[in-house]
């Protein structure tokens, strides 16, 4: 008899342990959704719009129609700023920085590597200078808007990245700003403005240089 006792004991222990464990592992699943992250398959249009007031549907589109070599492409800096550009119009016009932190979160999860780190990180810094760019709007001359612009592509993306993304850009833009100082300098003959407008195109397009 005491051996049938022991045994049901046993039995009603293993039974208790096997149900406290099923219930432990139960509210953890049900829980994990707030802190686990769901793939972009599994991301709703609805819960964007409820509780970021966006919809990821659009963003999402557009990154899933970039081309199967757009990694290969990204490798080469003067591809980057189209492709960020590219995704940037694709984003809400307004965004508090909780909604483009979020944003940027989803991207990196669509692209879990390097260069879908890097994408995520420059399209919401993009975003970011986008709007400090719109909001900084001035009637200040040409050369001064183009220092000013200079200035914040260093604040949001640092001296580096900002030389790769808009290097070339910048460097047209100087070159047009000298270009129209010298023809509007009443002070200089015709042939003298031709010699410094050829000075200046070798200057910034020197022979065997691409343009």
């Amino acid at each position: 008899m005491g051996m049938i006792r022991f045994g049901r004991a046993t039995t009603l222990v293993a039974f208790l342990i096997v149900t406290f464990s099923f219930s432990i592992a139960w509210y953890q699943a049900a829980h994990s959704g707030y802190e686990s992250i769901r793939t972009i398959d599994q991301w709703q249009p609805n819960e964007a719009k409820t509780r970021y007031s966006f919809n990821f549907t659009v963003i999402d589109t557009w990154l899933m129609n970039l081309p199967e070599n757009w990694r290969q492409q990204w490798q080469h800096p003067s591809n980057q700023l189209a492709i960020i550009q590219g995704l940037v119009t694709k984003f809400p016009a307004q965004l508090n920085q909780q909604e483009l932190k979020r944003i940027g979160f989803l991207i990196a999860k669509t692209f879990p590597d390097e260069a879908g780190q890097q994408l995520s990180q420059l399209s919401t810094r993009y975003f970011q200078y986008q709007q400090a760019e719109k909001s900084n709007s001035t009637d200040a001359n040409a050369e001064t808007q183009f220092q000013q612009t200079m200035a914040r592509q260093r604040e949001y993306f640092g001296p580096v990245i900002a030389d790769q993304l808009f290097g070339k850009t910048n460097a047209l833009t100087r070159y047009l700003l000298e270009r129209k100082k010298i023809n509007d300098n009443r002070q200089l003959e015709a042939a003298e403005k031709q010699q410094k407008l050829h000075q200046l195109h070798q200057h910034f397009y020197p022979a065997g240089k691409a343009q």
